[in-house]
């Protein structure tokens, strides 16, 4: 989500402090997962939206450009992950980096698990779509 493992580090710690300092506000017959992916995933959305990290992300991409030691095939993946909007790549990464099913992404998101699986079907479609995961001819 962040382009950065230390960035998602640090969304995490700070959701976490929220998720801590509000859990008053969690009701008890809830599901925690979604819950607590949803603090995540708008901490994601608050860390994206800082001015500053456009000016940091171009420092990091040329250091992790350097030491990248992924295969051809993966990192055509995950530049065509970046490459989709936030939204989009927010749904993959729930359901095919995290393992959630519709329902738990429906919570997440806000939305029903139809809705989840409608916007997962065309962020697939949109990735499909890209120049990165084409085969070759």
């Amino acid at each position: 989500m962040l382009h950065s493992s230390s960035d998602a580090d640090d969304a995490v710690q700070e959701a976490l402090f929220k998720a801590w300092r509000h859990f008053g506000r969690f009701r008890p017959e809830a599901d925690l997962k979604p819950w607590f992916l949803a603090i995540v995933a708008n901490e994601c959305r608050s860390q994206r939206r800082n001015r500053w990290s456009s000016v940091v992300k171009f420092a990091d991409q040329v250091e992790s450009s350097a030491d990248a030691e992924l295969d051809a095939e993966v990192a055509d993946l995950r530049t065509a992950l970046y490459r989709l909007p936030h939204d989009k790549r927010l749904v993959l990464v729930l359901r095919y980096y995290l393992d959630l099913g519709f329902d738990e992404m429906g919570a997440v998101l806000k939305t029903s698990p139809k809705a989840a699986k409608s916007r997962t079907y065309r962020a697939l479609e949109l990735l499909r779509l890209s120049p990165e995961v084409q085969p070759d001819e």
